[in-house]
């Protein structure tokens, strides 16, 4: 976007999570509670949303070992899932998710998809910008190019039109086949 303004009423809530996660020095569980008031039933669910308890259970001290400086000893989809936990964990009203499943192979991204994004995150507007079709089932959809609106419809598996030529269910199986 080159130019254009943001509008928001109220005490809205916004929580963003980048493409690629941002870690801070500090505790596993410090770098998702992320100075807010801990609640361990919370905290417990974000966990196994973000698909986190094996990757804590492996760690030496759980969620109390220290993340070095930009997550140094995670990998790039540890870092993803607690970058996505510290987002959800904050309960905002607003989701801004820049690709957060690009890290995270495809079976835990389905996982982290469906019980976080599609589960903790329910009720609240969640705006997904993603290269990847295959999650994007039953989603309002809005794809953009060049500052245009290419579309704008309701994800269902059936005839949306891509770019006025190609219908979703097409471009999916094409994208499929290729994955």
């Amino acid at each position: 976007m080159h130019r254009g303004q943001l509008f928001r009423a109220g005490d809205l809530e916004v929580a963003y999570c980048p493409q690629q996660a941002w870690i801070v020095t500090g505790t596993v569980r410090d770098n998702i509670v992320f100075g807010r008031p801990f609640e361990e039933d919370r905290y417990q669910r974000v966990c196994a949303a973000c698909q986190l308890l094996p990757d804590l259970a492996a760690l030496p001290t759980g969620d109390q070992t220290i993340i070095g400086e930009r997550g140094v000893n995670l990998s790039g989809g540890q870092k993803q899932r607690v970058s996505l936990a510290r987002a959800a964990y904050s309960s905002a009203d607003l989701y801004l998710l820049d690709d957060p499943l690009s890290a995270l192979d495809a079976k835990v991204a389905n996982a982290v998809w469906q019980e976080c994004v599609l589960g903790l995150m329910a009720g609240r507007t969640r705006v997904l910008v993603t290269h990847s079709l295959r999650l994007i089932s039953g989603c309002r959809t809005v794809s953009l190019a060049d500052g245009r609106i290419l579309e704008a419809d309701q994800v269902s598996g059936t005839s949306v039109l891509w770019n006025g030529e190609v219908e979703q269910a097409e471009l999916v199986d094409k994208v499929a086949e290729k994955e």
